[in-house]
């Protein structure tokens, strides 16, 4: 009863409370299963406590294009009334890479207020069609400001998107999302993002 209670405790976020209880009810005679799954909720307490937080993903693979320059299957296009011949479809390989960094620190306010920052790449590299290679780099960093009725996430973004090694796209910008939580099982939000892009 006392394990049930941390856990109920730990969902409401009452950290200590549920440590307290954790660390009572552990030393006593249980199966090894059941204190592995304590042990697991305390080291769950312990990187909630933590007040800046990183994570990082990166995934690696490929993907093949049967008509990666998107040209017409009848080798012909037709522009301002006139027809011209174009290239044929060309089916390519290419390797992806697509990373992320984020951190986020903890205010230290009841109502769990943040900071955050992200970092995000692509990577798509054709093998014969280097006129298709792609790098995007994203950048955003913001806060959460969180009420009871309402969630405010504002923030700034950069991103620069380059295409066969040369500058594409830059795009400097701010964001604000605001999220309401409509009941248990429903969440409406919506979000507005201005861009100057170059």
């Amino acid at each position: 009863a006392r394990l049930l209670y941390a856990l109920v405790l730990l969902r409401l976020d009452n950290l200590v409370e549920a440590e307290r209880d954790l660390l009572a009810v552990r030393p006593l005679p249980m199966p090894d299963i059941l204190r592995a799954e304590i042990d697991r909720y305390l080291a769950q307490i312990e990187q909630r406590r933590k007040v800046t937080r990183f994570t990082a993903s990166l995934s690696l693979g490929g993907h093949y294009d049967t008509n990666r320059d998107t040209a017409p299957a009848s080798g012909r296009t037709r522009a301002v009334g006139i027809d011209s011949d174009t290239s044929k479809p060309q089916d390519d390989f290419a390797i992806l890479g697509i990373g992320t960094i984020e951190v986020h620190h903890d205010l230290g306010l009841q109502a769990k207020h943040d900071l955050f920052g992200r970092v995000s790449f692509l990577w798509d590299e054709q093998i014969q069609l280097p006129q298709q290679d792609l790098q995007a780099l994203f950048l955003e960093a913001g806060g959460t400001w969180r009420d009871p009725d309402v969630t405010l996430i504002p923030s700034l973004t950069y991103s620069r998107l380059r295409l066969n090694r040369d500058d594409y796209l830059q795009a400097i910008g701010a964001k604000l999302r605001v999220e309401h939580r409509v009941d248990a099982a429903a969440q409406a939000f919506a979000e507005a993002h201005l861009q100057h892009q170059d």
